[in-house]
């Protein structure tokens, strides 16, 4: 078998028909890259140019033998190999400077070989510019559109960030206390607690929350010092108008639990705690303190809020005007004596049947009390009400209360009166009247009734301490078919 020395642009033309690309990148690269230029920069690259020309001949002798066609077809290949690999390398970058200039970044480099890709590539690079253009010339209609947006809103509401800003700098004036406590105390425990807490509401237009430490807590100006825990903080991030409450575990020491026993009425003075809040998602709204009034204070196990502040201050106007009213008592007794008492006429004073009413379980038994009033000194007085009930010898207990149906003076009109205006008396000596009162007696209360049994008439006046009289009703038998008289019943 006999071999052929072929030369190098043939040979290398039978390697790029064997080869056959299929891939668009090789066949650029074997349609624009010259076949000598290939040959060229392979033995520029692992050879010296001048050893190689010396010995041409001998070069020549070995190409024509088959090991030497070997190795030609093998360098061959390795210089294809080479070239496709940086064709390759240079794509790859052409491809990144697009996808950079799709995302607003412009990458540039200097291209070494002006052929038909470059032509390409500055087609593609002035397509993507020109994109880039259109792209700007919408993104810059929507900021103006959302700049005139903007402007509107701001316009619009302009009071309501007006105020926004005003609120920022102090916050806590916008935060008001609704309630404070302390409750579950557990003094007798190896580590002695009691729980506190403060309700607070956000009456501004931001989302706030609780800055920093709050406490510490005074109790009668002494400063509870122990460790304190945060069972629950319903501040964080609280909105408008919302109401949220931080409760703590105050730990107390040996001292504070001796204090609080022996002062039961002492008070946990809320007004003294430092509480700051801020703002939640803004950093301009800066921190402040929240004003907690000296009326917030709590005696241990209970609260102190609107309502509990109102009902404290109406009791201690009542003990004033309570103690008042004992001076003004005191003053008239030590004047002059003015004196009203009342008499009743036994023997016109009656209890009377009035019939039945539920159905026959309860018996109406009718009191008609005839009266009068004598008066000691000059001054005007007057009587607020009368009241009749009937009572236990024994104990005097109530047994049934009489209810006031009528009153008139005993006359021969019999003139009505106005129970309701009262009595004012003026002259030493009054007419006598007729008041007339109901009781509603049960039929069982009627088989334990007797002669222990009477009717207790108390006058109340004006300035004076209430007055009574009683009497006894001679038969309940006739009192319950008709009527009874009466019998005064001595006092004492």
């Amino acid at each position: 078998m006999s071999l052929q020395l072929q030369s190098a642009p043939s040979a290398v033309s039978t390697i790029k028909r064997a080869l056959k690309p299929t891939s668009g990148k090789i066949a650029v690269i074997l349609s624009a890259t010259p076949v000598w230029k290939l040959v060229w920069q392979g033995i520029d690259a692992y050879g010296n140019v001048r050893m190689i020309t010396d010995n041409i001949p001998s070069i020549l002798s070995f190409l024509g033998s088959w090991p030497g066609a070997i190795v030609l077809m093998f360098l061959g290949f390795f210089l294809l190999w080479l070239q496709i690999r940086k064709q390759s390398a240079q794509l790859e970058r052409i491809e990144g400077n697009e996808q950079l200039l799709g995302s607003g970044r412009v990458e540039t480099e200097t291209v070494e070989n002006t052929n038909a890709t470059d032509v390409d590539l500055h087609a593609q690079c002035k397509n993507t510019i020109r994109l880039l253009q259109e792209d700007l010339a919408v993104h810059s209609a929507r900021a103006d559109t959302s700049k005139a947006i903007f402007d509107s809103f701001e316009q619009k509401h302009k009071v309501a960030i007006r105020v926004a800003a005003d609120q920022a700098s102090r916050i806590g004036e916008f935060v008001e206390v609704l309630r404070v406590c302390t409750h579950d105390p557990k003094l007798d425990d190896p580590m002695p607690t009691i729980k506190w807490s403060i309700l607070l509401i956000n009456r501004s237009v931001h989302r706030i929350s609780v800055d920093g430490d709050v406490g510490p807590l005074f109790f009668e100006g002494h400063k509870l010092t122990e460790h304190k825990d945060i069972l629950e903080n319903k501040v964080r991030g609280l909105w408008p108008g919302r109401d949220g409450s931080i409760v703590f575990e105050q730990r107390l020491s040996t001292p504070e639990v001796n204090l609080l026993r022996i002062t039961p009425n002492g008070k946990f003075e809320f007004d003294k705690v430092m509480l700051y809040v801020k703002g939640s998602d803004a950093e301009h709204v800066t921190s402040h303190r929240v004003v907690i009034f000296s009326r917030f204070r709590a005696t241990l196990g209970k609260c102190s809020d609107e309502r509990s502040q109102a009902v404290e201050e109406l009791s201690a106007e009542m003990v004033s005007l309570s103690m008042e009213c004992d001076q003004l008592k005191a003053k008239l007794k030590s004047q002059d004596p003015v004196r009203l008492t009342f008499d009743i006429d036994a023997k016109r004073t009656e209890m009377q049947y009035r019939g039945y009413s539920d159905n026959g379980k309860t018996t109406l038994i009718g009191a008609l009390v005839r009266l009068r009033c004598s008066k000691e000194g000059d001054s005007k007085l007057a009587v607020r009400e009368f009241r009749a009930e009937l009572r236990s010898e024994g104990n005097e207990a109530v047994f049934d209360e009489g209810k006031l149906i009528r009153a008139y003076v005993d006359n021969d009109a019999k003139d009505r009166v106005n129970i309701e205006a009262g009595w004012t008396i003026d002259e030493p000596l009054t007419e006598f009247r007729f008041y007339d009162f109901m009781f509603e007696i049960s039929n069982e209360a009627l088989r334990i009734m007797g002669r222990d049994l009477f009717v207790r008439m108390t006058m109340n006046a004006i300035g004076q301490e209430p007055q009574h009289k009683d009497f006894f009703v001679n038969s309940w038998q006739d009192a319950l078919k008709s009527a009874s008289d009466v019998t005064l019943r001595r006092a004492g």
